[in-house]
């Protein structure tokens, strides 16, 4: 299926100077919420041009999703890398072990979970070792 099938452009509106902003919204196979949706979009002020996307199908189901990200992702800019093709974050190694703690704790609640988790480091040792 094309993007054209599946993907309703409704509304758009512009501003000069501005980035663009493209709103996806699902119809789940449910017109009046999908409305509701559209309406509340085309509502709101942005700084750049809108454009609403509706896309006819649940994301459950998979239908249309493929199309839908490579129809979002020929929108996206061409840009200079951020970072060496060899480092994959600006994210420390202590940043990802505290992670990794956080994560352990939160599955560790079956029923409550906290508001919020908060992992302080204290001392953290690299070493060339893994």
């Amino acid at each position: 299926m094309s993007i054209d099938t599946a993907v309703e452009v409704l509304g758009t509106a512009t501003a000069p100077y501005a980035p663009p902003v493209t709103v996806v919204v699902p119809t789940h196979d449910r017109p009046t919420l999908m409305a509701e949706a559209v309406r509340s979009v085309l509502l709101q002020e942005y700084a750049g041009p809108v454009e609403v996307v509706v896309v006819f199908d649940s994301a459950i189901t998979g239908f249309s999703v493929k199309e839908v990200l490579d129809y979002l992702i020929d929108l996206l800019p061409e840009s200079p890398p951020y970072f060496p093709k060899d480092q994959m974050t600006d994210k420390s190694e202590r940043f990802f072990v505290n992670e990794a703690i956080r994560e352990q704790i939160l599955q560790h609640y079956d029923k409550e979970v906290p508001y919020a988790v908060e992992v302080v480091t204290e001392e953290f040792k690299e070493t060339e070792q893994i």
